[in-house]
């Protein structure tokens, strides 16, 4: 859905695209992904979600791990260890101005620390840690709606990911996106 997301955000996804979405999320959720990915890589995650009221909160843990084997010009083998990549994540949002009439506007904040670890016989001095903050609103209302239902047809977010401190003298890939989504028919 690429930054489509950004306003859909329906289920626990959310904490990685919008973080002002746990405020109006209709079920809390638990999730545990295990990803095997390129070679013998993988990603290991655990996620929780709950709202109370307009209240929304979340936890989250990754962990991605690759075990790797470093060669010098000659093809000797000079150190082996597994490269990790871990991020918690901390997430609070409240959804303001809710009534009868309007939807609300969700705003909400992850608070994310992060560790890479490379092993010093691999490559010395690269492991670093690092803590960020991404930002999120989310609103939903009707437009143009041709069906009834009282879930709202038309959505808009806007989250800034990864604001925070430098790792390595090297900055944090910081992002902006922003999404719509429109349903023109009941889903």
């Amino acid at each position: 859905m690429g930054t489509a997301f950004t306003a859909v955000s329906d289920d626990i996804g959310f904490l990685e695209s919008n973080p002002a979405a746990s405020a109006v999320q209709k079920y809390s959720g638990l999730t545990f992904i295990h990803h095997s990915w390129i070679a013998d890589s993988a990603i290991e995650s655990l996620l929780f979600t709950t709202r109370a009221n307009d209240f929304g909160f979340g936890v989250s843990g990754k962990f991605l791990y690759l075990p790797f084997t470093a060669y010098d010009v000659w093809g000797t083998r000079e150190g082996k260890g597994v490269i990790s990549e871990s991020v918690a994540t901390v997430n609070v949002s409240y959804n303001l101005f809710k009534s009868f009439e309007f939807y609300g506007l969700a705003l909400g904040v992850n608070l994310k620390a992060a560790y890479r670890h490379i092993p010093e016989n691999i490559y010395a001095g690269q492991s670093a840690f690092t803590a960020m903050m991404d930002f999120g609103s989310l609103t939903r209302f009707n437009l143009f709606k041709p069906y009834v239902s009282k879930d709202k047809n038309f959505s808009l977010g806007i989250a800034l990911k990864n604001l925070g401190f430098d790792a390595l003298g090297e900055p944090l890939p910081l992002l902006l996106t922003a999404g719509f989504a429109y349903s023109f028919v009941r889903p």
